[in-house]
């Protein structure tokens, strides 16, 4: 089930479908080029996962160089849904790894830099991170299925972690909520765009799992300058409609 949710006329040529966005999906995999993303995508029918991709390319490439790089395709699936899609790539790039050249990047990688691929596995392609699991197991030091459960809970933890807004932004927004008092419309906007931006937005987790942003103090002072804007946005409205 393919739903194209942002597309231009290009997209709707290269796909021929477009459904509805649904907002249950997350964002699993990012893809630049149209023939790795049908090969994954036509994995995700074969198994009967359901999925949408989203069409972030830019429309129109100044350079006319149809650079691969200048398009995006995000693949999103529904959370319960991570985990299979893991099994199901690790079970065909066990078999691509066979193939894999003597002089790939990674063989020139030091123990240290292939465990970090390991530890960050949500960082690199699905290709990468296998093939340094087994380089690292052939030199002898055996990442286990008990370490990759200890080193996947941790991932996850320290991803959870919220970002910390600097306090220099804060206290500018609030200079910004403030000066929505004495100027015009577009103040009171720009207060409700970066207030609910930084009360709402949320970030999904390897393993499906969506968390906020923002800590819970920074997401209270959103709420202000949300709240804030949206006042100062009625109150200048009606000042100019009732003048």
């Amino acid at each position: 089930d393919i739903r194209i949710l942002k597309y231009s006329f290009f997209s709707i040529a290269e796909f021929g479908l477009i459904h509805r966005m649904n907002s249950d999906y997350k964002q699993f995999q990012v893809f630049n080029n149209i023939e790795t993303l049908n090969t994954f995508t036509n994995l995700l029918s074969d198994n009967k996962i359901d999925f949408e991709v989203e069409n972030n390319s830019k429309i129109f490439d100044p350079s006319f160089a149809n650079n691969d790089f200048e398009k995006e395709y995000i693949v999103k699936i529904h959370p319960n849904d991570f985990e299979k899609v893991y099994d199901l790539e690790e079970e065909i790039i066990k078999n691509e790894i066979q193939n894999t050249p003597e002089d790939y990047y990674l063989f020139d990688y030091n123990n240290s830099e292939l465990l970090d691929i390991v530890n960050k596995r949500d960082e690199w392609n699905g290709f990468d991170y296998y093939l340094a699991k087994k380089i690292l197991n052939d030199r002898g030091n055996l990442i286990t299925e008990e370490k990759i459960i200890e080193i996947k809970k941790e991932r996850i933890e320290e991803l959870k972690k919220p970002t910390e807004i600097k306090s220099i932004w804060i206290i500018l927004l609030y200079i910004i909520t403030i000066l929505g008092i004495f100027l015009p419309l577009f103040i009171g906007l720009s207060s409700i765009i970066y207030g609910y931006f930084i009360r709402s937005m949320k970030k999904t987790l390897p393993n499906g799992e969506s968390v906020y942003q923002f800590s819970e103090k920074d997401r209270k002072h959103g709420t202000v300058f949300l709240f804030g804007g949206i006042f100062f946005f009625i109150f200048w409205i009606l000042f100019f409609a009732l003048k």
